[in-house]
């Protein structure tokens, strides 16, 4: 999406509040080339 007043970054972000970011290398069939790096991800994102 193009940037300004209607682009999707950081518009739709801040509207989550207070939250953990969780970053990994890798494209959109990351669950097909590093499924357990992506496990280990979804579980990093899910504690307190």
């Amino acid at each position: 999406m193009p940037p300004g007043a209607f682009a999707w970054f950081p518009r739709f972000p801040a509207r989550l509040g207070l939250c953990r970011l969780v970053q990994m290398p890798g494209g959109h069939e990351t669950c097909f080339t590093n499924p357990q790096l992506l496990a280990q991800k979804i579980i990093e994102a899910a504690r307190d």
